[in-house]
This record gives C-alpha cells, sequence and structure tokens, in this order.
C-alpha cells in the first residue's frame, strides 16, 4: 500500500517516443540529412499551493545608504576671510622703485625679500615717494587693484592699453 501511494505523489512524466533509427547509406555514399526529432518536454503534475504563495516575494528593503560617506566639495569654502600671501621679490637693477618690482607695485615695503640696492623701504622713504608720485603721473591707475568689485560683477581692469 506505501509504494502504491509513493507511486501517486510521485510527478508522472509521459513516455517519450522512440528514436527514429539511422537512415542507410546510399549508394553514391551521401547520407540523408538527418531529420529533426520531436521531443515533448514532461509535464509533472503541480500541487495546488495556498493563494499567499501565488503572488512573488519581493527581498525585504536595506536600509539606504549602509555606510555613506560625503564627497568632499571640489573648492572648500573657508569661513575666515583668505590671508594675502606676501610677494618677495627679486629685483636687481631697479632699486625696488619700479612697477616691475612686485611689493612696490603692490604698495608694501619691502621685507624679507631677495632684492639688491633696495629703494623701497622705510629708511628711504622721500625716494619712495617720488617714484610713487612719478608712477601716478605717467599712469593714474598704477596702483588701484588690478581686480575691481563692482556692485554685483568681477571684472578684470585690463593692464595694456593695446590690447
Amino acid at each position: 500500500m506505501d509504494q502504491q501511494m509513493q507511486q501517486q505523489l510521485q510527478p508522472t512524466a509521459p513516455a517519450r517516443p522512440p528514436a527514429p533509427a539511422p537512415a542507410p547509406a546510399s549508394a553514391g555514399g551521401m547520407k540523408a540529412p538527418p531529420q529533426p526529432q520531436q521531443q515533448q518536454q514532461p509535464q509533472p503534475q503541480l500541487q495546488m499551493k495556498p493563494a499567499a504563495s501565488l503572488h512573488p516575494v519581493m527581498p525585504s528593503p536595506r536600509p539606504w545608504p549602509v555606510a555613506f560617506t560625503p564627497m568632499k566639495p571640489m573648492v572648500e569654502m573657508k569661513s575666515s576671510p583668505p590671508t594675502k600671501k606676501k610677494k618677495h621679490c627679486n629685483c636687481k637693477n631697479s632699486q625696488c622703485l619700479k612697477l616691475y618690482c612686485e611689493c612696490f607695485a603692490a604698495g608694501l615695503y619691502c621685507d624679507g625679500c631677495n632684492c639688491k640696492q633696495c629703494g623701497n623701504k622705510v629708511e628711504n622713504e622721500s625716494a619712495r615717494q617720488e617714484a610713487i608720485n612719478s608712477t601716478k603721473q605717467r599712469n593714474p591707475k598704477a596702483f588701484q587693484p588690478k581686480i575691481e568689485n563692482g556692485s554685483n560683477t568681477l571684472s578684470v581692469r585690463k593692464v595694456c592699453a593695446f590690447l
């Protein structure tokens, strides 16, 4: 009795038709093209399951993001005002009293520079003022900043008038 119940519970597959015998070779030595074999797929008997299992089971959602590390911005904004780096000149022949000198053009005294025969010092204030006045006579905008902040825009002043 137990064997009969086990046989009933196992899915039954329909029997496959026997494979056709190979065709004999013809006198010319050529074989006939093989004929396609028809195979039937076994269809096991399906047992009905409760209605709840007919719906696909969705995976449980993962918390997003698992380990999130924010990317650093390309340009970091600093909360403190930017500090200007002191420029050091390397003047040799101008005595630091021409616009070639970075310190003189910025309106600063030379301090810690590598210049030779420097005239842009506190001790030489009279010669420095004469150089500033003669430079301003030739170019009134010589000591103004090259980047000017307007009301809404930022503009760059032309350095050469011939451009």
